[in-house]
Formats: C-alpha cells, sequence, structure tokens
C-alpha cells in the first residue's frame, strides 16, 4: 500500500500541474486578475487534494480486500472510470438526438 508521503506527493503534483494550466486560462476566460482566479483555483485544488487522497485511500483498502493485493492494472483504472461514467449516464441520462435536429 502507498505510504501517506507518496499519497501526499501525488496529490500535490497533480494539484500543481492542474494549477499551473487551470489558472491562467481561467484568468484569461474570465477577465479576472490573475491573482484572483489564483485564489479561486488554489482553494479548489486544496479540496480536490483531499478528496482525491481519501479516495484512494479507500480504493486501496477495496483492493486490498476484494483482490488480496493493492498492485492495479491499466484495465482495472480504465474500468474505474468507465464505472463512474456509466453510472452518472444512468443518472442524468441525455436524451437521444437525431442528425438534423436543431440544438435544444
Amino acid at each position: 500500500m502507498r505510504t501517506a508521503a507518496d499519497r501526499i506527493r501525488h496529490a500535490v503534483s497533480f494539484e500543481v500541474i492542474a494549477l499551473a494550466l487551470v489558472t491562467p486560462l481561467s484568468a484569461s476566460l474570465s477577465g479576472r486578475p490573475l491573482h484572483d482566479m489564483g485564489v479561486v483555483t488554489v482553494d479548489s485544488a486544496l479540496i480536490a487534494a483531499v478528496w482525491n487522497c481519501g479516495d484512494n485511500v479507500l480504493f486501496d483498502h477495496a483492493l486490498l480486500r476484494l483482490r488480496g493485493t493493492t498492485q492495479t492494472t491499466v484495465a482495472l483504472r480504465v474500468a474505474y472510470v468507465l464505472a463512474f461514467n456509466w453510472a452518472y449516464d444512468l443518472l442524468f441520462p441525455v436524451l437521444p438526438t437525431v442528425r438534423g435536429d436543431p440544438a435544444p
């Protein structure tokens, strides 16, 4: 299982990259000063990082219990994302559209 330090390093590195991309883009699109958008994006990143760490701990515990190991595969990671998107589509269905129909 990953150590707490490894989980923190993973979350921080992910959020730093996201901040470097999102902050200037959001400032540009919103017309707000970079500093203002920086405050918003840093706050959002902190919330996301805490959520991400908690989710990963629960995921590892579930893997350990169900599979006897925390070793993941690409197929397992893809299945975890697929399951989320499928559940989302079931909870929030999109009405079918036909080519040529005007947009709603």
